[in-house]
């Protein structure tokens, strides 16, 4: 991606769920920009996310 997009801010979504948000921590702990979204939310289900 930062061939592409240079200069970029990149993220990714978690979808919160039963088994808590490890993985969501783990994510952040390298770094990754992460969102942790709700499994219902209508903008996620678009791939709208704010």
């Amino acid at each position: 991606m930062q061939r592409k997009f240079p200069g970029g801010e990149y993220y990714s979504t978690y979808e919160a769920g039963f088994n808590g948000t490890s993985t969501h921590e783990d994510l952040c702990k390298l770094g990754i920009k992460n969102i942790v979204v709700h499994p219902k939310c209508p903008l996620a289900l678009r791939g709208v996310f704010l």
